[in-house]
């Protein structure tokens, strides 16, 4: 949610709620959430992104530790999506969030909330935010070196 409201912070909570998947009571829950991790400025919803940026690269692998699953048709992210695909050979470790409209079949990996890939598929920039991140929880140090580049330079950018 945090990504999305780097972007659109004056958006009505239920606009932020059919965005992003989630109800109302889980919008105000996360809200709350982001404000304790000084992620949001005082008395706002506007996102703190230097705090946003340092959460995103050095404490998600760790707060959402990467679960891998077997095979199974999804959409394409961390590795295999854009940005980052651009990046980097394909070296056959492709990543998928399992979905029905997925157009990549491969290792799943569980998002960092269930509803990500319904949000991704409706929010292009929020897709490549979520994916960078995933490369970020998933990949080696190299991999993990240009996700990190990439997203900082995309939540750096201002609204």
């Amino acid at each position: 949610m945090a990504f999305h409201l780097a972007e659109a912070s004056q958006d009505t909570l239920a606009a932020v709620g059919d965005a992003v998947g989630l109800s109302t009571a889980e919008i105000h829950n996360s809200v709350t959430r982001l404000r304790d991790a000084q992620l949001l400025q005082q008395g706002s919803r506007k996102v703190h992104r230097p705090h946003l940026i340092e959460f995103a690269v050095h404490g998600a692998r760790f707060a959402f530790a990467p679960v891998l699953g077997r095979t199974a048709g999804g959409i394409p992210t961390a590795q295999s999506a854009p940005p980052l695909n651009a990046h980097l050979a394909s070296n056959g470790s492709e990543l998928v969030w399992k979905h029905p409209r997925g157009s990549l079949r491969a290792e799943t990996l569980e998002p960092i909330y269930r509803s990500a890939p319904e949000a991704a598929l409706k929010d292009a920039a929020l897709y490549r935010k979520l994916a960078l991140l995933d490369g970020i929880r998933t990949g080696g140090a190299r991999v993990r070196g240009i996700a990190t580049d990439l997203l900082v330079k995309e939540l750096s950018r201002e609204v």
